[in-house]
């Protein structure tokens, strides 16, 4: 009977604390006058070791500033330099044309005017033209980086909008599609378009807008 009284003594009750050697180890007490640590009212434990927190709701993820736009800085061609070179390249192929003429034996006088524009001459004459025309400018623009032999002269350079040199594609809507084709077809198109940088904001003309090309002063020079 002594031993399971001893027994009982030694059995924890409700009221009393947790005893050392019992089922819960002691805790020791921080120092007087140290902050004790807030533990969060919900979430996983933070410290040393836990895992970075995730962001909350609604808070977008952070991004890289964007970067300066391709053609920032750079500086439009004017008007009259486009206007320069584009007389330039005229004169450049004025006698390839002259020579086109002659084969097919046309004069070019007063007296015969009337009758080139009133015959089918004149519609291969235009379409003869565009062919010329196209094939010069494509040819260059893609040799020698957006440039032709007026754009050289008057340092100017064609570039798409998003600064990278031309490719094929862009070049063939720029020069044949929204140039050469509606140009030879219609004379005033061409007109049109020539004056249209005037009243563009990047000084594009019709076929920069579609083919998205811009004309720069080249910096090089």
């Amino acid at each position: 009977m002594g031993g399971d009284a001893q027994l009982d003594d030694d059995r924890p009750r409700p009221d009393d604390g947790p005893r050392p050697g019992g089922f819960l180890p002691p805790v020791a007490e921080p120092p007087a006058g140290s902050p004790r640590p807030e533990a969060p009212l919900w979430g996983p434990p933070t410290g040393a070791g836990s895992p970075p927190a995730e962001p909350a709701w609604g808070t977008a993820p952070s991004s890289p500033p964007p970067g300066p736009r391709p053609l920032a800085g750079a500086k439009l061609a004017s008007w009259p330099s486009r206007v320069g070179a584009a007389i330039i390249d005229a004169l450049v192929l004025m006698p390839l044309l002259l020579g086109a003429y002659a084969a097919l034996g046309i004069e070019l006088d007063e007296e015969e005017a009337s009758a080139v524009a009133s015959s089918g001459d004149a519609l291969l004459l235009g379409l003869w033209s565009a062919v010329l025309f196209a094939v010069y400018q494509c040819v260059l623009l893609l040799r020698w980086g957006g440039q032709t032999l007026g754009k050289r002269v008057v340092a100017i350079r064609v570039v798409r909008a998003d600064g990278e040199r031309l490719d094929l594609q862009t070049v063939v809507t720029r020069q044949v599609v929204m140039q050469a084709i509606p140009g030879s077809l219609f004379f005033v198109y061409s007109i049109v378009d020539g004056l249209w940088p005037l009243a563009d904001r990047e000084n594009r003309a019709i076929h920069d807008a579609v083919a998205k090309t811009r004309v720069l002063a080249d910096p090089a020079r």
